[in-house]
């Protein structure tokens, strides 16, 4: 699955954050915003965003931001 990252500094959260995007078939975005964990939590974090972006976009989820309870 292709993606796109942007990091930037959440003055809200106070910490390094990452938007992680995916665009369905029909060029629509997906996305997800999370707190960046150090080092190799991160690849394992990112990993499950993509996986839940992936399911809301199979499910037929309006396009947006994905967000998992």
């Amino acid at each position: 699955m292709r993606f796109s990252e942007f990091s930037f500094y959440s003055p809200i959260k106070d910490c390094e954050c990452v938007r992680l995007s995916v665009f369905d078939s029909h060029g629509q975005e997906f996305f997800m915003i999370l707190e960046r964990p150090e080092g190799k939590l991160w690849r394992e974090e990112r990993n499950r965003a993509l996986d839940d972006i992936a399911l809301a976009i199979k499910s037929g989820c309006r396009p947006g931001e994905v967000r998992v309870i």
